[in-house]
């Protein structure tokens, strides 16, 4: 088993056979220093004795195998762990309060023998070894939580025709005393969660969590006092046990729906769509809300279903350091539970289906961003694992931007990736997907344009009806008897909108046949492309980085792509050598290209030709180039270029040598 010992002292206590923490027990404590040696023991002392030690000596933990055998419930045992100086933990080596472990099974996992029964001494030294080693589970003190509930009392109630009347004036003297509530709360700058049952008259019953220690909150709500209302104030378990080994276990991240209220709905979804948590519980206060999540995993987002979200999820957000999502309308009833039927999930209740569309509706919204920082570390090439693939993700979710994200994980040094065999099953694969990707990119410009066509169709029917209308009105004026002026103008005028109307419906039919032969056009160049009769181009606007970046952004340069420059005039070294990173298969270049670029290209054996030497051709805004040609070309330059330099090599040896050749004699 693999551990990391601690570096400070370890006390091990355990307590002596018939004893209680009811009673005033004995214990025995063993000191563990930095080596894992035992270096002090103390027989029969008291646990008011151990915590004067602990404050005196400092250690960095307190290990027991039944935290309970120190104080006898969660109250207690706070009051312990308060008390005890910053940085002292303590420690129950055999595991939670609700799946402890035989202490002799513990050691055994950590390689001691343990035979017989220990007595309370060497007990204290072996939870004082595994704690050293870094077993247990820590005890977590959280910040102090109340809850106050504002409720109508238990009383006879008036009977007859006065009990309506005397249930209203229940529920506003509830109202009342929450009102006071609130007051006392927001007076003395007590941070609270509220949650109200409403009634038509009032509050049936309203519950406060407030982040204030039970005794001061006693103290300032002691005057509040209404006939037929009962104010309860309880403190829930302020503990909680965390792994030390699990706390150095990366926590995978989690997209949280919350709806809170008297019943707060969760769900946490993992930035693979997964569903990891689904539950749902009565007046949970924020700690209890962060303990939950966070067993689960890091929260990256919080998201609710209203636009303005309530202020629990807002301050749990802050609190997770979480990013805030709202849609941007209120999620209807039909909406959460379209997403839930779509996602596959069936809530046990309203609460839970509300926080699982808030967080659907989260992971559909940042989806794309997380699918396309997947894609770009696989065209990348680089291996990361699991953990760093989620980092990259969170940061994209943050607000960074995919290469800055991608960037952070690089090394320094570009490590050069030799190309794999010309047919490598792997090339052939990537190219699939490349050319699959623009057949996705043509068909859905072949599908605007033909929504495009189905509208124009739509309008010309619509003009068409139109005329029709006018001529048989324009025709019933033509075949009136009288032939006044007014009927002679509105004939005119009706003659006038049916030419009008004419002329726009020959437009309409020519823009049709414009369409029509644009979507020929598109269709004839996706056929010769997956024939591989043409190549695509890759343009940019010049040889610089900026332009690079942006052309990468934009539609992505790959290996063997071919890159049109359209100004190589201002082109820098940088970007020449961006590109020979790249892989390129050819640069076409528009203009004259500095002599320095070109000895980047060469040496690279990437063949720059001049945009006259090879007939691109342009649909639209997209160039492309014959295919059979441009790979001769590319081919005889690239062994033209291999041939120079093999004669500069040879000539360089040949230098060489005469010049060490006096130097034999």
């Amino acid at each position: 088993m693999s551990y990391q010992p601690v570096k400070e002292l370890i006390f091990g206590v355990d307590m002596h056979p018939f004893a209680s923490p009811l009673s005033k027990p004995v214990y025995s404590l063993a000191v563990v220093n930095s080596e894992g040696r035992v270096e002090r023991c103390f027989k029969a002392v008291s646990l008011t004795r151990i915590l004067k030690l602990a404050r005196r000596f400092k250690p960095s933990s307190i290990a027991t195998d039944n935290l309970y055998e120190l104080a006898e419930n969660n109250v207690k045992l706070s009051r312990i762990a308060a008390s005890l100086p910053d940085g002292i933990k303590l420690v129950q080596v055999t595991g939670p309060p609700n799946s402890l472990k035989p202490l002799e099974l513990i050691a055994r996992e950590y390689g001691f023998k343990v035979s017989g029964k220990l007595n309370p001494l060497d007990t204290a030294k072996l939870v004082a070894k595994l704690a050293w080693l870094g077993a247990g589970y820590t005890v977590k003190l959280y910040g102090p939580e109340t809850i106050i509930t504002v409720s109508k009392a238990r009383a006879t109630t008036a009977g007859g025709m006065s009990q309506a009347r005397f249930k209203r004036e229940l529920r506003s003297l509830v109202l009342q005393a929450t009102n006071r509530v609130k007051q006392v709360l927001s007076g003395a700058n007590i941070d609270y969660d509220l949650y109200e049952r409403k009634s038509k008259y009032g509050l049936d019953r309203s519950t406060f969590i407030a982040y204030a220690p039970k005794p001061l909150l006693r103290k300032l709500l002691k005057s509040i006092a209404l006939p037929g209302v009962y104010v309860k104030i309880t403190s829930p378990s302020m503990l909680s046990f965390n792994s030390e080994e699990g706390l150095k276990v990366y926590k995978r991240y989690l997209i949280v729906g919350i709806d809170p209220g008297v019943v707060t709905g969760l769900a946490a979804l993992s930035l693979d769509g997964a569903l990891v948590a689904l539950l749902s519980g009565k007046t949970l206060t924020r700690g209890t809300i962060i303990r939950r999540i966070t067993s689960y995993g890091s929260p990256l987002v919080v998201a609710s279903d209203v636009p303005i979200p309530p202020d629990l999820v807002r301050k749990l957000a802050s609190a997770l350091n979480a990013v805030l999502y709202t849609p941007e309308q209120p999620l209807s009833v039909s909406d959460k539970l379209a997403l839930v039927q779509d996602y596959g999930y069936t809530p046990s209740n309203s609460h839970e289906r509300d926080a699982l569309a808030a967080a659907i509706k989260a992971y559909s919204h940042y989806r794309n961003k997380l699918e396309q920082v997947e894609a770009h570390v696989k065209e990348a090439g680089l291996r990361v694992s699991a953990k760093e693939l989620e980092e990259l993700k969170a940061m994209v979710v943050k607000g960074i931007s995919i290469q800055q994200a991608i960037d952070t994980l690089q090394p320094s040094e570009e490590v050069e990736i030799k190309p794999p065999p010309p047919q490598d099953l792997t090339i052939l694969k990537r190219e699939v997907e490349i050319l699959r990707k623009r057949v996705k990119d043509q068909l859905k410009t072949i599908e605007d344009l033909e929504r495009d066509n189905a509208r124009l169709r739509q309008h010309i029917a619509t003009l068409n009806s139109k005329v029709e209308s006018l001529e048989l009105e324009l025709q019933k004026l033509r075949e009136g008897r009288s032939i006044e002026a007014k009927r002679d103008a509105q004939v005119q005028l009706l003659e006038l909108k049916a030419s009008q109307l004419q002329r726009d419906l020959n437009e309409a039919k020519a823009s049709l046949e414009g369409l029509k032969e644009l979507v020929e056009k598109w269709k004839r160049l996706l056929t010769r492309i997956l024939k591989r009769e043409v190549v695509m181009v890759k343009r940019l606007k010049a040889l610089t980085m900026s332009a690079i970046k942006d052309s990468v952004n934009a539609v992505g340069i790959y290996r063997d792509d071919v890159v049109l420059v359209m100004d190589a005039t201002s082109a820098s070294i940088e970007a020449a050598e961006a590109l020979a990173k790249l892989k390129i298969s050819c640069l076409i270049a528009k203009g004259s290209i500095p002599e320095d670029v070109r000895i980047v290209f060469r040496r690279s054996l990437i063949p720059v030709l001049s945009v006259d030497e090879v007939n691109v051709e342009w649909l639209e805004d997209l160039p492309y180039a014959e295919a059979a040609p441009l790979k001769v070309k590319i081919e005889e330059l690239k062994a033209r270029i291999e041939e120079e330099e093999a004669v500069k090599t040879r000539e360089a040896l040949r230098r060489m040598l005469k010049e060490r050749a006096p130097n034999r004699c």
